[in-house]
C-alpha cells in the first residue's frame, strides 16, 4: 500500500537536483568573474551546461551533492533564524548588513567557509566510504570500539569526540583567534 511517506518514485529524479545545482553555480561563477569577457552569457551557459552534463556520469558527485544538500539547508535555516533572532531584539537589518560588510568581521565569513568545507568533505567521505563497504575497522592499537560490536556510525562519532581530535580542534581554534587578533588593525 502506498503511503504519504513513500518517496520511492522521487528517488528516480535524484540526478536532476545535482545537475541544476552544478549548472547554476558554474554559470554564476563564470558570469560574476567575467573570465571570457563582458556579455558572453551564451558561452558561460554552454560551459555550465557541459560541466553539468559531465557531472551526471559521476555517481560519486551525484551522491555527494544529494548527501550535502540537506546539511546546507540546515545551515541556511540556522543562519536565517540567527538573523531573525537579532532582528527580534531590535537590531535593524541595515546594521546587520553593515557588520557583514565590515572587513573587521571577516571571521564570520571564515566560519561559514569552514562549515561549508566540513559539510562537503563529510559528504564526500560518507559517499566514498559507503561505496567501499564502510569505514575500515580500527586496529587494536588505537581502538575505540570494542570487538566491532558498534555500528560504523558509532565508530565515526567516537572518533570525532576522541580526546586527540578534540585537542586538535581546540588548538586550531586558539590559533585562529590568535592570528585574527594579531592581524587586527586598530581603528
Amino acid at each position: 500500500m502506498a503511503t504519504l511517506f513513500d518517496i520511492g518514485l522521487i528517488g528516480e529524479f535524484r540526478i536532476i537536483f545535482p545537475f541544476l545545482l552544478i549548472f547554476a553555480i558554474v554559470y554564476a561563477i563564470l558570469s560574476y568573474s567575467k573570465i571570457f569577457g563582458e556579455g558572453r552569457t551564451g558561452l558561460n551557459a554552454l560551459i555550465a551546461i557541459v560541466l553539468a552534463f559531465m557531472s551526471l556520469f559521476s555517481d560519486i558527485a551525484i551522491e555527494t551533492i544529494n548527501t550535502a544538500a540537506p546539511w546546507f539547508v540546515l545551515l541556511m535555516i540556522f543562519g536565517i533564524f540567527l538573523i531573525l533572532g537579532y532582528m527580534i531584539i531590535g537590531i535593524r537589518e541595515a546594521d546587520i548588513a553593515a557588520v557583514a560588510r565590515n572587513p573587521e568581521h571577516n571571521f564570520i565569513l571564515w566560519w561559514v567557509f569552514a562549515l561549508v568545507l566540513i559539510i562537503v568533505l563529510g559528504s564526500l567521505s560518507h559517499t566514498i566510504a559507503a561505496r567501499k563497504g564502510g569505514y575500515p575497522p580500527f586496529t587494536t592499537e588505537n581502538a575505540t570500539v570494542e570487538d566491532g560490536e558498534a555500528t560504523q556510525e558509532t565508530a565515526f562519532w567516537e572518533t570525532m569526540f576522541h580526546p586527540k581530535i578534540l585537542g586538535l580542534i581546540a588548538i586550531m581554534l586558539i590559533a585562529f583567534v590568535t592570528i585574527n587578533r594579531l592581524t587586527h588593525k586598530p581603528t
